[in-house]
């Protein structure tokens, strides 16, 4: 195993450019991995109430990108039929990171890739036609701004 990623690093850095970058990141991923476990093993001790735990009746969404399983997902968790797992749970599995990480998270969150486009995506949206309030569209009074969202033409 070390020699395929001693090879892949030697092809990145002769076809790509890349010199000590690749390092970095499979050094600050392991981190990652060796924080995680380090975690587990702690939760038993911080948590003892987690081995008593049971997720009973599962619900495991699967589909394609762009399906709304997103939607749905969200959907599921505000009508309180079941619980949805935010992507920095997911990265950080034990309870005892999550503990240390919860209070830097709005740090983390604004130094986040799609932070901008999050910013984009709530600003206000002008629209030349005027708003309407939908009580068909999403089960819940939203504002439609168009019909292609709407199920019924206003």
């Amino acid at each position: 195993m070390i020699a395929r990623l001693l090879d892949a690093y030697r092809i990145m850095r002769s076809e790509l450019g890349l010199g000590l970058r690749p390092i970095g990141t499979g050094i600050l991923f392991l981190t990652l991995r060796l924080v995680v476990g380090l975690g587990s093993l702690l939760d038993p001790w911080f948590f003892p109430a987690l081995r008593r735990t049971r997720v009973r009746r599962p619900i495991v969404l699967v589909g394609n990108p762009r399906t709304g399983t997103t939607f749905l997902q969200r959907f599921l968790a505000d009508q309180g039929v079941g619980a949805g797992l935010e992507l920095w749970r997911m990265l950080y599995p034990s309870l005892t990171v999550q503990a240390m990480i919860r209070p830097v998270l709005p740090i983390l969150e604004r130094l986040s890739p799609g932070a901008t486009t999050r910013r984009r995506l709530t600003k206000p949206v002008s629209h030349p036609s005027r708003p309407t309030t939908c009580r068909s569209c999403f089960g819940s009074s939203t504002e439609c701004f168009s019909t292609a969202w709407c199920s019924r033409s206003t």
